[in-house]
């Protein structure tokens, strides 16, 4: 008796189960991640084992990760310094800037891995739009304590407020589209994958 095929998740590990009535060339969902699949030759060659370890782990290569963590964290020093220059530096406002950025950049590389990079970009967005919310609201509140933050780019509460709620509306509606997307496919269950 032949054995039935199988796709190995690109995203999550998963070994799936294909079915009879998911045909050569057809799309299909991991239903462990969601990550949307073809079913081909090429997919059907791919093995999760021969992935990096560390891309395994983290969704992404190290240089990559670290790469896009640091550059995400270079404005931080740059406003210190600035705020220091300026002879308005304000421990508590940095504070108050760092530590919900901080918390939104921890949250995302722990969501990186098994997560479709479609579906992270567009969470990555939502939380970027979030925090220009939470920033144009510090600025509604302080408007003196913030002037720092925002009078280098002559940039207004209500263009924050608009581009944070675009952010925000477009990474909610990437996300509904592919998780609908994947949601309206064959679903295609599975062993976990080795470690």
């Amino acid at each position: 008796m032949a054995e039935s095929p199988s796709l190995e998740c690109p995203c999550c590990g998963h070994v799936l189960a294909v079915p009879a009535e998911v045909s050569d060339d057809a799309l299909c969902a991991c239903a462990h991640c969601g990550m949307v699949l073809r079913n081909c030759t090429g997919s059907r060659a791919f093995r999760w084992a021969l992935v990096d370890p560390y891309v395994r782990r983290h969704g992404v290569s190290r240089a990559n990760l670290w790469g896009g963590m640091l550059g995400a964290l270079v404005w931080l020093p740059v406003l210190a310094i600035v705020m220091a220059v300026t002879g308005k530096f304000d421990i508590a406002l940095l504070l108050a800037l760092a530590g919900p950025y901080l918390i939104l950049l921890a949250f995302m590389r722990k969501r990186r891995a098994a997560t479709p990079a479609l579906v992270w970009t567009m969470e990555l967005w939502i939380g970027f739009g979030l925090y220009l919310l939470y920033l144009g609201l510090l600025h509604a509140l302080l408007p003196q304590r913030l002037e720092v933050v925002f009078s280098a780019g002559g940039v207004g509460m209500l263009t924050i407020f608009v581009l944070g709620g675009a952010w925000v509306a477009f990474g909610l509606c990437g996300r509904a589209w592919y998780r609908g997307r994947a949601a309206r496919l064959p679903q295609l269950l599975g062993t976990p994958p080795r470690e």
